[in-house]
């Protein structure tokens, strides 16, 4: 099987070809979209690209056909982008919504956004992720400290209440669709 792991920064997957732009991160192809993917048509399973697509305008239709292009029948193209405008990276200039992949899918026989068309969308989700919860986690494990411990846990549920009062989440959109 040939699986993709398209930007896949720091974020190694194992059993995937691992793309980036850059090789120190430890991606086993250098790659830079929107140019086409150096691979034949219909001959990859599976393509995992996750918060990339944000960071293009109008590119990413093409993007998308090339995904499609390089995709078997049945392949499966799993994408996660954040939702709505994030306006605190200035590389990120397009927003995504529950609604942005509709015209990806075969609805009639007619092609009004020249899109490619993937025969069915197998999932759509809107995730919500804690801000809070991940610097903790991320602090936490780069000090090696345990939040479970009383000192650190008497700390950590005072900030997840301050937290909570201000309701700082930051969401995504999950889909996978099938070709």
């Amino acid at each position: 099987m040939t699986k993709l792991n398209i930007g896949c920064g720091t974020d190694i997957k194992k059993g995937y070809i691992n793309i980036d732009t850059h090789k120190e991160n430890g991606a086993d192809l250098i790659h830079k979209l929107p140019d086409k993917l150096p691979f034949e048509d219909n001959s990859v399973d599976e393509i995992y690209c996750s918060h990339v697509l944000e960071d293009f305008g109008y590119e990413y239709i093409d993007i998308m056909k090339d995904f499609h292009r390089v995709l078997k029948k049945s392949g499966i193209l799993h994408i996660r982008v954040p939702y709505g405008l994030s306006v605190g990276n200035p590389h990120h200039v397009r927003f995504f919504d529950e609604t942005s992949f509709s015209d990806f899918i075969y609805k009639d026989k007619i092609d009004y956004a020249h899109t490619p068309k993937f025969s069915k969308m197998v999932k759509l989700k809107i995730n919500r992720i804690s801000i809070f919860d991940q610097f903790v986690t991320r602090t936490a494990n780069n000090h090696n400290i345990s939040i479970q411990n009383n000192s650190e846990g008497i700390i950590y549920k005072t900030l997840r209440l301050l937290y909570k009062l201000t309701m700082l989440k930051k969401c995504e959109v999950e889909v996978i669709l099938k070709k």
